[in-house]
């Protein structure tokens, strides 16, 4: 696509939802713009752009530009942001609401709401939310509705601060879930905006918003390019990008030389930062190598389990073999092995039958009555386990009972 004017803002009202990614929001839209192009009075239009929450009849302002789709001739509006309007007529403001623009409010308690208050509803959700009690909503409705209004006003003043950093619009509530609960902010998105203002790295917490970013968000804001918020970040970045690659622990001069390389800042402010962020315990530093608290926590604990379940098993288990196989000596002594430990690595490349082992341990774990669970990381890897075996197998997070709250079983629920 080719970009034909400079950037404009323009106000509209949604007709249409004609695309919409779920993955990261963006969508195809048809509206109608308050001032047409030239020669088309009232007509509808093509938008594109990201919104996390597109509605039909949403009065919705835009910044962007018209082009032109690459090899045709249509004429569309591609919009770096789409913020949605807040009605100034009761019936604009009774089809806002009835779109689900806050949650709490449906269709039936948005007409008794615009009936009661008309115009006057949002001054009375900001200042006065007890007093929608007359229209007949009880306490536990009020209070749905007060979090709802109190998300929806947050995620537009945080998609205006977003806006003028050139972060897209997509991110505002995501930003806000991130950190409306969180003691400095206590559900105010005005002090957020305040300490994003102050150290916008922050939003490195936020998915879909990196180092990157952030960055170029405190460009904007005129943060230096030493700043102490921007090297911690900058080093946390790094760190991040170790992890990815399937490390815990860093090489001190490592972290140090691509943080420098990251921020263009002297290498001694670097290490400053680093020792400071030692001291204060976001990292650790075991000899020359460095990790995060949580990392190194998490691979402690690991280490900890590992060798609780290293004693061996008191009574070794009988071998019971499948039909036909007949182990070679290798074979044989990692079976005796793994039937007379609490915990085993079995590795080995293809064909060397390792399949035929968890087989033979199936067997003879069942033989004495034991319970057996054999998981995986993935749905395929369980099912050709399952059917190696002749036992059910499931995923690993199945076999957990993982769910939005954690695991159903654990150390206190095995």
């Amino acid at each position: 696509m080719s970009r034909s004017v400079a950037n404009e803002t323009l106000l509209g009202t949604v007709t249409k939802l004609l695309w919409s990614n779920k993955n990261d929001q963006f969508r195809v839209l048809e509206w109608i713009p308050d001032i047409p192009r030239e020669g088309r009075p009232n007509q509808r239009e093509k938008l594109l752009g990201y919104w996390d929450n597109p509605r039909i009849g949403a009065r919705i302002e835009v910044v962007g530009f018209w082009q032109k789709r690459n090899g045709t001739q249509e004429i569309q509006f591609r919009a770096q942001h789409i913020q949605e309007i807040l009605p100034e007529d009761a019936s604009g403001l009774l089809a806002w609401l009835e779109g689900g623009a806050v949650k709490g409010i449906g269709k039936v308690t948005a007409k008794k709401l615009v009936e009661r208050f008309g115009t006057e509803l949002p001054q009375i959700l900001d200042t006065n939310l007890d007093a929608i009690a007359l229209c007949g909503i009880g306490k536990k409705h009020r209070e749905r509705i007060r979090q709802g209004w109190a998300t929806a006003q947050a995620t537009r003043i945080i998609l205006q601060f977003l806006r003028r950093v050139g972060i897209g619009s997509e991110r505002s509530r995501s930003v806000w879930k991130r950190f409306e609960r969180r003691p400095e902010i206590q559900g105010d998105p005005s002090a957020l905006v305040a300490r994003l203002e102050d150290n916008p790295y922050w939003l490195t917490e936020v998915p879909g918003i990196g180092f990157v970013l952030a960055d170029q968000a405190a460009g904007k804001l005129g943060i230096p390019a030493d700043s102490s918020y921007r090297i911690d970040a900058g080093i946390r970045h790094v760190f991040g990008k170790w992890v990815e690659e399937g490390h815990v622990w860093m090489p001190v001069q490592d972290m140090l030389r691509q943080s420098t390389d990251l921020l263009g800042v002297p290498f001694d402010r670097v290490r400053g930062r680093l020792e400071a962020q030692i001291e204060g315990n976001r990292f650790v530093q075991e000899g020359n190598l460095v990790a995060s608290r949580g990392m190194a926590k998490i691979e402690h604990s690991l280490a900890e389990e590992i060798v609780r379940l290293c004693a061996p098993i008191p009574q070794p288990i009988p071998v019971l073999l499948p039909s036909g196989f007949v182990p070679d000596p290798d074979q044989e002594s990692a079976l005796q092995t793994i039937l007379r430990s609490g915990f085993v690595v079995l590795t080995g490349g293809p064909g060397m039958g390792k399949t035929t082992l968890i087989r033979a341990c199936v067997l003879s774990a069942k033989a004495e009555g034991l319970r057996v669970l054999l998981c995986a990381p993935t749905g395929r890897a369980a099912k050709r386990m399952s059917e190696a075996t002749g036992h059910p197998a499931a995923t690993i997070h199945r076999a957990l009972g993982w769910g939005m709250d954690g695991p159903q079983y654990h150390k206190e629920h095995p």
